[in-house]
């Protein structure tokens, strides 16, 4: 009776004490629920091993989830309905937390943080795989935030390669054309329709301003083009970032970042599914701003005096 006292004791404190540091009172979770919240509230030691295994705990979650979807036949269900609004804030507490690690530990233990990066990135690429996708941009978007801020203090090349190598395994995403589409507001204006009269037909000849803007668009690397083309628009951002000739310290990057665009576009054009011409085109929409960045860091690429070239 004791015993069974004790365990009662310690389950009403347990109790307590997660309803302090969540704010609700906890009920029966699925697995993977579980997980998230018992990893984000905590806290020493037992943190600490989390973070040395998180890649265990990581695929431990996503094949929970999968799990979960299959038997309970929610795999054809719209995403933005298949997990509980608690679990989405658990997961993103996690990511951020997790970010948080990366930003302040790497010039302390670089091989635990560059595991840990890892992990990460292979984790938000499976969830692309089964969650919002809006949501999980969220949460790149929620990393992203946390290391540019350390990198506007910091110009470290270190951080600003954990940060390329956690986007090439996100966009190693085997979706990750259709997860980067629609590009509806920036395509290209339809050509103006044949005129009767020679005078109507001169003057249909030259595009109108707004015309002009919109194919300026989509040469650009726009705030619009970004949030129309999310991954894209980091993989180029990150390109004309590096490639920057006022940049500090970013040298030893440069063919790190152009073996991520050119693995990218190298994919794509052995890839069976746009192997047709017009699908073809549709995907170069997504690289029309390289055009612009090549252009501005000529002399980066290439070395005009004959030594190297990348």
């Amino acid at each position: 009776m004791e015993r069974c006292g004790n365990r009662m004791s310690s389950h009403t404190e347990s109790t307590s004490f997660l309803q302090t540091l969540t704010g609700r009172l906890p009920t029966k979770k699925l697995f993977h629920e579980e997980l998230a919240l018992q990893w984000v509230v905590s806290s020493g030691s037992v943190r600490e091993g989390a973070l040395q295994q998180a890649w265990f705990f990581f695929e431990l979650m996503v094949k929970s989830i999968i799990h979960h979807l299959y038997f309970t036949d929610r795999l054809e269900s719209p995403r933005k309905n298949r997990f509980p609004e608690r679990f989405m804030d658990d997961i993103t507490a996690l990511v951020s937390t997790i970010a948080g690690d990366i930003v302040s530990r790497f010039q302390k233990d670089l091989e635990l943080v560059e595991r840990l990066n890892t992990s990460l990135a292979f984790f938000l690429n499976d969830l692309l795989s089964v969650m919002d996708r809006g949501f999980v941009f969220s949460l790149i978007k929620t990393y992203w935030k946390q290391v540019s801020t350390k990198l506007y203090m910091l110009q470290n090349p270190t951080l600003e390669s954990l940060r390329l190598d956690l986007l090439r395994i996100v966009c190693s995403h085997e979706h990750y054309v259709t997860l980067n589409l629609p590009c509806s507001l920036l395509t290209p204006p339809a050509s103006p329709s044949p005129s009767v009269s020679s005078a109507t037909s001169q003057s249909s000849g030259f595009s109108t301003h707004a015309q002009d803007q919109k194919i300026a668009n989509m040469f650009e690397l726009s705030v619009p083009f970004r949030e129309q083309h999310y991954l894209a628009g980091l993989v180029l951002s990150e390109l004309a970032v590096i490639l920057d000739p006022e940049a500090e310290g970013m040298f030893g990057l440069h063919k790190k970042v152009v073996s991520v665009v050119h693995n990218l576009l190298s994919s794509h054009d052995s890839d069976p599914r746009y192997a047709d011409p017009e699908v073809k085109a549709r995907v170069a929409t997504l690289y029309l701003p390289l055009i612009g960045i090549v252009m501005e860091t000529l002399p980066q690429l290439h070395d005009f005096t004959g030594k190297s070239t990348y």
